[in-house]
C-alpha cells in the first residue's frame, strides 16, 4: 500500500520532501477507516425475502 500511495503521490507532483509524512498520514486514515468499517456496532447484515443484503451502517433505513 505504501508503494500505492508514493506513485500516486508523485504521479500528482507532491513535494518529494513531504512525501514520507503524507504517507504516513494516508495510511493511518487507512487503517481507521479500516476500523471504522469493520466495527460490528456501525454495521448489520439484513435478511430480506432469504436474500442476504450487504452490511449497511445503522443510519441507512433498517431491514
Amino acid at each position: 500500500m505504501r508503494i500505492a500511495v508514493k506513485k500516486i503521490l508523485r504521479k500528482h507532483g507532491y513535494p518529494p520532501d513531504m512525501e514520507v509524512k503524507a504517507t504516513e498520514t494516508v495510511i493511518e486514515q487507512a487503517k481507521l477507516l479500516a476500523e471504522s468499517f469493520t466495527s460490528k456496532s456501525n454495521y448489520h447484515i439484513g435478511n430480506n425475502n432469504q436474500n442476504l443484503e450487504a452490511a449497511e451502517p445503522r443510519t441507512s433505513r433498517l431491514v
